[in-house]
């Protein structure tokens, strides 16, 4: 099977003929040419250069553009943070009944705070106690449009902070989707956790966010904990010792 292509006409004179790419293998291709451990991470114009000796795919500039800014966007860890609000779940005995949800752009590391209410000064007081105060401030918070994100005591505060806060349009509502996705993955961890009609969510999701840190990240490669603290999570699996199976060391053979 051959295969399709552009005839590309460099700088230099000569002519290159690139590669046409299926529209499912565009990410794969921006991600080679740019991300990959060879690929040096350079800027849209070079990564635009690399691009074009070997491959063309409609609207190829404006693709490689959007990639490229998103990447520098969030090179390193804790600079831009995504949040939302997650629920109502059931009301549980504590009176907590959503789940502030912050996520590290770069990272992927999460924490989730139980909250009573999505009042403004209600999110506003977590995320200073909970997240600022703890782990330091980023240079942006990205949220969607909710009435507590917009509030005039969420932006004063995320001023006095010195941070910058940004939102989803609406024409792009859908732009805040990493904590969107990770409200999915909490809720349906939290679904296989728990038993029906129980009301102690609250209590099972830091056990529940700390599985989730521990796990190997797809987009990553790493687990969360490990790209935001430089080493691996102490999970409970590694505190079994010998002498809860009598004693005996068994050597694995893989």
């Amino acid at each position: 099977m051959g295969f399709c292509g552009e005839w590309y006409d460099s700088e230099d004179g000569s002519t290159t003929l690139q590669l046409l790419v299926p529209k499912e293998m565009v990410q794969q291709v921006l991600q080679q040419s740019h991300s990959a451990v060879t690929a040096g991470h350079f800027r849209e114009q070079k990564t635009l250069d690399r691009i074009r000796e070997r491959f063309y795919w409609p609207g190829y500039r404006s693709d490689v553009k959007r990639y490229v800014k998103s990447y520098w966007e969030v090179i390193y860890t804790w600079e831009k943070l995504s949040v939302d609000i997650a629920g109502p779940p059931p009301v549980m005995d504590k009176g907590n009944c959503y789940i502030l949800m912050v996520v590290d752009a770069f990272s992927k590391y999460a924490e989730a705070i139980p909250v009573p209410n999505q009042q403004a000064v209600t999110v506003t007081t977590a995320l200073v106690q909970e997240i600022l105060c703890r782990y330091g401030i980023p240079k942006a918070i990205h949220t969607d449009q909710g009435t507590q994100f917009e509030s005039e005591l969420f932006i004063r505060t995320c001023d006095q902070f010195g941070t910058e806060k940004t939102r989803t349009t609406p024409y792009h509502p859908s732009g805040n989707g990493q904590a969107e996705r990770m409200n999915r993955t909490v809720w349906n961890m939290l679904a296989k956790t728990i038993k029906p009609n129980e009301k102690n969510w609250d209590v099972i999701l830091p056990k529940v966010m700390m599985t989730y840190r521990a796990t190997v990240h797809s987009s990553t490669g790493q687990t969360p904990y490990r790209m935001m603290f430089g080493r691996q999570c102490r999970k409970m699996s590694r505190g079994i010792r010998a002498q809860q199976f009598g004693g005996r060391k068994v050597m694995s053979r893989t």
